[in-house]
């Protein structure tokens, strides 16, 4: 009966469905007509636009205040009650985020991809849906881990030169490069 499950939707296709339901005027029957997929598949695509860092934080807030919203509409029950129960549960989304990685094939695409781009950071995450949180530890791990070569990490530094002050951006690559090394080292001495 349902032709799709919440892992066939692509980062976008979660982005536009997390977007339009933070509106208050996007549910579950309007998902439905456009996808023909479950309610599940509906909640799934909703936990997973903030758990795998695909909404930024303001989208975050208006899908929490929708479903606080949604929820005082079909149960009647006290406003700070179901405030109180749906902060934790998006906090809890917005916690599991912040231990969210790329794999290690999309997290070279994706840092690749930002090196050869001319857009800032917050531009370049709104059009590759992803936040900057996730951008950034993408970014470490594929220096530290050395999945880019040298090449892309200098690319890397002048980009961030355009965008941040020279000294913090000296600092903050002195600092990943070192990392670099002493994980070759080690993984050289293993």
């Amino acid at each position: 009966m349902y032709k799709r499950s919440a892992s066939d939707f692509f980062r976008g296709e979660i982005f536009i469905v997390a977007s339009r339901y933070s509106t208050g005027t996007y549910n579950y029957e309007d998902f439905y007509r456009d996808y023909m997929c479950s309610k599940n598949t509906f909640y799934t695509i909703l936990k997973w636009a903030v758990e795998k860092c695909i909404v930024p934080l303001d989208i975050v807030v208006a899908m929490k205040n929708t479903s606080v919203n949604n929820s005082y509409k079909k149960t009647g029950i006290s406003r700070y009650v179901l405030e109180e129960k749906t902060f934790r549960t998006y906090q809890s989304r917005l916690n599991k985020s912040t231990k969210f990685e790329l794999s290690k094939e999309e997290s070279f695409l994706l840092v690749v991809t930002y090196s050869r781009s001319s857009l800032s950071k917050s531009d370049f995450c709104r059009r590759h849906f992803c936040t900057c949180a996730l951008l950034d530890r993408t970014i470490i791990n594929c220096i530290i881990y050395s999945w880019i070569d040298d090449t892309t990490v200098e690319t890397l530094r002048r980009k961030a030169y355009k965008f941040n002050n020279a000294d913090d951006v000296d600092t903050l690559f002195d600092k990943l490069l070192k990392s670099r090394e002493e994980f070759k080292l080690s993984k050289n001495n293993q």
